[in-house]
């Protein structure tokens, strides 16, 4: 299994979730404007593949562009559940990706984080 983390560091509660995919044997990828090396070591260590992306109008060519095709070439173009989720700004972000790009996202979800 394939798990796309857009901003995998912010916030900081996310990170133990990434490790723990790892943990559990999901190949993650992260994408941030970010260099990896300010990422925590543990962060930095559960990502398969990190891409820095410099701004956000990169990160939707980027999903749309690389990541999408990557992760339906990873599964031999067999049929995959493709969905966005999100916490507060990742929420809007998740939204977005979802309503500009139906053809390629079965599902948009928006979390709402407890403080």
């Amino acid at each position: 299994m394939n798990y796309v983390f857009i901003s995998p560091h912010f916030p900081p509660f996310y990170i133990p979730f990434a490790t723990a995919l790892c943990e559990q044997g999901v190949n993650v990828l992260g994408a941030a404007d970010a260099p990896r090396e300010h990422l925590p070591g543990a962060l930095s260590a559960a990502l398969g593949e990190y891409y820095r992306v410099q701004n956000m109008e990169d990160y939707d060519c980027y999903i749309t562009q690389e990541v999408v095709p990557f992760i339906r070439q990873t599964c031999n173009h067999e049929p995959i559940l493709a969905l966005t989720t999100g916490a507060s700004m990742g929420g809007y972000h998740a939204a977005n990706f979802f309503f500009r790009h139906p053809h390629l996202f079965n599902l948009g979800r928006l979390l709402q984080a407890q403080a």
